[in-house]
């Protein structure tokens, strides 16, 4: 068998003469101009229509009808489209305006196009032998009515406009409102249409007056609510049961209210208020409504919960995502124990901001694994409920009005930062179920006045508290800070709980103690044996600081005080301890240089004393010119520390100077002393080499706090003090 090409027949080329020219022209061209020539005919029908025109639908001249070759305006005989004809087309830019009623099949609204329904019009969709029967790509204006007779089936792409009308669904519910298509309903009353909503559809409630929206028991995709001339409550749904799959947005309720009208509201997307007012529970009735996505309430009333006395019903906001709170008010207005919850519930870490008002019984629950993490200060005016994960304040603080339930060494409130946890505490116990890397609670009883204690813990102890070289041996790994609101007041018992594991090498459970750092050094509890509990109670605490657990001596006395003065050519040195533990001796120093030091006396230490003890010791040789002093004090296991030196300058005769500067030399800060009494106007001077004023003070401050000369160069200065009965002199090396 063989091919060849058949051979053009001659009824053909009658009927198209340009084939004539076909063989001075090459094929494609010739091929591409017969496609451009019949473009307008090829898969057209006969009595199809589409409009040429903005216009009425009635009008003639608004349309164009296919007479089977050529597209030409319809004759009064053939008329306006309807269902009986084929194909309706509506193409943009378009505008066909529907005055009398109407049907059509097989009806497209082209994108860029719009059909308007009016009032007392009836557009039918009737079912035609193609499918879809009408594809809205454009959009449908209706105040009059759009009926879809039965099985007929409408395809939205673009946007639906109710402004008074009704949207009429006659036998199966076959509209579809497809991807990124819009309804939007701008009617008193009336109803939703019955549909298919695509997940990323959108049906929009706006602008309308009083009266009840219906049909509005449907899964929807996005429902927008923005009826800024609401006067009425609306119930949501109003009837049967509602699903949203993605975004729940209310931007305005007008006068009116939404309640939500069903046990569970599952929103698949974001649930956004940016205004009006949405009640969840009312009476008895429990409601929950779950959001997938991210919460975002900025304006107006989220109503968690309402009723009059006895209601029980509790509004559940469900959320998956991230909750803002910046704006507007969370709030319940049940006279009964009904109460709202904001239950965290993702499978990632879930952010919390919420400088917004939270007022009345809205409870707090954390059921998620990865934690929730606050974005700004919080406080929680009900309970706080640990399921599992934990609460990270970062550099937050949270407050708690309520009671913490259920935290335990999976599941608390994590002061990973320089938040607080911060609760109200009186005569009965409270517990702060905080922790950093470690569950580390600790419980407050307040026999003082009523305050509100913060707490915190960091994974550290530093030899001063909050600054300092960190102590690696014999403590328990962690410092609680602890601070009250109103300084002074309060009387507290502080029990403190860590784990074995937070324990440094040599730590001693069965003989630690609580140490408080008070500023000058740690005021110790007595100690006890803790290995059984990992725990340790301090008792009538009345000022607050850093907390620390540690055991032999591993955290410095307190020192309160420090003094060397002279006493005509001897000079005396007294101190006070607020507490010590393990001391065994104090061992006095001088230098003449203010750094080597030579011990010039030894005092015994009182051991482990809970209690001020006071100590003397007289320097019967010292040195003309400066002395400097300073403590070492030595444990029973030989660890030691040093106190803050003391400057003495006696002359030839044994007496004080009238003006007396320590260190000498100095890097840093420069300490002044004088027996002379300051007057305001009196004045300090600091003098170069060269005789140039190189920094001024006034003398009263000069002598409040120690002289900062870290700017000055390296060298020799002096020092010179004028006052209402002369003028004094010191120099002093700055290195």
């Amino acid at each position: 068998m063989s091919l060849k090409l058949h051979q053009l027949t001659a009824p053909w080329r009658a009927e198209h003469p340009f084939c004539n020219l076909l063989p001075a022209f090459p094929i494609a061209i010739v091929f591409a101009f017969f496609l451009l020539f019949s473009t307008e005919s090829f898969g057209q029908a006969t009595d199809e229509y589409r409009s040429v025109n903005t216009g009425l639908w009635s009008d003639l001249s608004t349309w164009q009808r296919f007479n089977g070759a050529t597209w030409q305006t319809p004759t009064a005989f053939e008329g306006a489209p309807n269902s009986a004809k084929k194909a309706i087309t509506v193409r943009s830019p378009n505008i066909v305006i529907v005055d009398v009623s109407t049907s059509a099949g097989q009806f497209t609204i082209a994108a860029g196009a719009q059909v308007v329904v009016t009032t007392g019009a009836t557009l039918t969709i009737a079912n035609d032998t193609g499918s879809p029967d009408m594809t809205v790509n454009g959009i449908l204006d209706y105040s009059g009515t759009v009926s879809k007779s039965a099985a007929a089936n409408i395809i939205i792409n673009g946007e639906v406009i109710n402004r008074g009308g009704n949207f009429t669904v006659m036998g199966p519910n076959i509209v579809f409102f497809n991807s990124n298509s819009l309804y939007r309903h701008l009617r008193n009353a009336g109803g939703i249409p019955n549909a298919n909503w695509h997940s990323a559809s959108t049906c929009e409630v706006a602008g309308t007056l009083a009266g009840g929206i219906t049909g509005l028991g449907q899964s929807f995709g996005n429902l927008t609510w923005n009826r800024t001339n609401q006067v009425n409550n609306q119930n949501l749904p109003d009837a049967g049961s509602m699903s949203i799959a993605g975004n729940f947005t209310i931007h305005s309720t007008g006068m009116g209210r939404l309640n939500l009208n069903q046990a569970f509201l599952n929103v698949g997307g974001n649930f956004i208020k940016s205004g009006g007012k949405f009640r969840l529970a009312n009476g008895d009735n429990d409601r929950t409504v779950t959001v997938n996505g991210n919460v975002s309430v900025t304006n107006d009333s989220l109503i968690m919960a309402a009723g009059g006395a006895g209601a029980m019903g509790v509004g559940t906001l469900e959320v998956k995502g991230s909750f803002s709170a910046t704006g507007g008010t969370i709030t319940e207005t049940s006279l009964g124990t009904g109460d709202g919850k904001i239950l965290f519930n993702g499978t990632a870490t879930q952010g919390i901001i919420a400088t917004g008002i939270i007022n009345e019984s809205i409870n707090f629950t954390v059921d998620n694994s990865m934690g929730v993490l606050l974005a700004s200060d919080l406080t929680i005016p009900g309970d706080l409920t640990f399921v599992s994960g934990l609460f990270s304040l970062g550099a937050y603080d949270l407050k708690v009005n309520g009671a913490i339930v259920d935290a335990d060494a999976t599941a608390y409130v994590q002061t990973n930062g320089a938040g607080s946890l911060r609760q109200t505490v009186s005569a009965s116990s409270v517990d702060f179920p905080v922790g950093n890397s470690t569950y580390n609670p600790a419980s407050l009883i307040n026999a003082g006045t009523t305050d509100i204690i913060s707490v915190r813990v960091t994974d550290q102890v530093l030899l001063d508290g909050d600054s300092g070289a960190p102590v690696t041996e014999k403590v328990v790994n962690r410092t609680w800070f602890i601070e009250e609101d109103v300084m002074g007041g309060s009387n507290l018992d502080i029990t403190l709980q860590w784990d074995v594991a937070d324990e440094f090498l040599g730590f001693t459970a069965d003989e630690c103690y609580v140490a408080h750092y008070t500023g000058s050094g740690w005021e110790v509890s007595p100690s006890a044996n803790a290995s059984m509990t990992r725990s340790l109670t301090f008792a009538n605490i009345t000022s607050l600081s850093p907390f620390s657990i540690a055991s032999q001596g591993a955290l410095p006395i307190e020192l309160i005080s420090f003094s060397a003065k002279p006493n005509g050519k001897t000079v005396q040195l007294d101190w006070r301890t607020a507490s010590e533990l393990n001391n065994a001796f104090f061992h006095i120093e001088r230098s003449t240089t203010g750094r080597d030091f030579v011990e010039i006396g030894k005092l015994q230490g009182a051991g482990t004393s809970y209690t001020p003890l006071d100590y003397r010791f007289t320097d019967a040789f010292p040195v003309t010119g400066w002395n400097y002093y300073r403590l070492r004090q030595v444990d029973f296991d030989g660890q030691f520390s040093f106190s803050p030196v003391q400057a003495v300058l006696l002359d030839e005769k044994g007496d004080s100077n009238t003006l007396q500067v320590f260190p000498n030399p100095v890097s840093h800060e420069l300490q002044l002393r004088t027996a002379a009494l300051i007057q305001p106007a009196d004045r300090l001077e600091i003098y170069d080499f060269t005789g140039k004023v190189v920094q001024r003070f006034s003398a009263s401050d000069a002598f409040k706090a120690p002289l900062d000369v870290t700017q000055l160069p390296a060298g020799r200065y002096t020092v010179r003090l004028h006052t209402g009965t002369g003028v004094s002199n010191a120099s002093f090396v700055k290195q």
